[in-house]
């Protein structure tokens, strides 16, 4: 199940499962300003924040592109 997230209330600083590098690929960036986030980044819930399992370079562009809330 999918739920709404905002992303302020994501720990973009915590990197514990991030094993991507940071490069962005520019069709990536395409994508996700055009298209939106088709494959839904995986986020663990903490105590008043999510941590980024899965989707780390996703929700940066997200973020870059003034995203405030994914699906």
């Amino acid at each position: 199940m999918h739920s709404k997230v905002k992303l302020k209330d994501i720990d973009f600083d915590n990197n514990t499962f991030k094993i991507s590098k940071n490069i962005i690929d520019e069709h990536l960036v395409k994508s996700v300003s055009e298209y939106g986030i088709f494959n839904p980044p995986i986020l663990l819930k903490e105590k008043e924040s999510f941590v980024i399992v899965s989707g780390h370079n996703r929700l940066s562009i997200a973020k870059n592109c003034n995203y405030k809330e994914i699906y």
